[in-house]
């Protein structure tokens, strides 16, 4: 649903996600740029994914339809997310204190994530350079 590019600190989100998803791959995705991740792999994607279901079940979204299903086909069993747990609370905590600060004038409405199903590529994307965001 989503790409990242952690050099060039640039997010690229698909088109066709409803706002939910997207921000829900947004912040998934701002996940792997803090904790610096390089590549997909069992530990980056459960502490990424982990890390957006936290943040936006603080911001009132629920992405558990997704969330769940996305780690537990990643984790390869409960001791992943244990392990990763600490980086897990302390990137979403630094992520809702960014949020909260930019976000305390707003008024966001509860939204709820369907599960969505991959689409063929190409799939038209959009790139979102992340400024401000200094790695954890």
């Amino acid at each position: 649903m989503g790409h990242t590019s952690v050099t060039a600190r640039i997010v690229r989100v698909r088109d066709d996600l409803s706002p939910a998803a997207q921000a829900k791959t947004m912040v998934h995705e701002l996940a792997h740029i803090t904790m610096e991740h390089d590549r997909s792999d069992t530990r980056s994607e459960t502490e990424a994914e982990s890390t957006a279901y936290l943040v936006m079940s603080h911001l009132g979204i629920d992405s558990g339809s997704y969330s769940f299903g996305y780690v537990s086909g990643w984790a390869e069993d409960t001791s992943t997310v244990q392990r990763s747990a600490e980086i897990i609370r302390r990137t979403a905590g630094e992520i809702c204190s960014r949020l909260d600060d930019r976000l305390a004038p707003m008024e966001i409405a509860p939204l709820t994530l369907s599960r969505q199903v991959p689409m063929p590529s190409p799939t038209p994307m959009t790139q979102v350079p992340v400024l401000g965001i200094e790695p954890a």
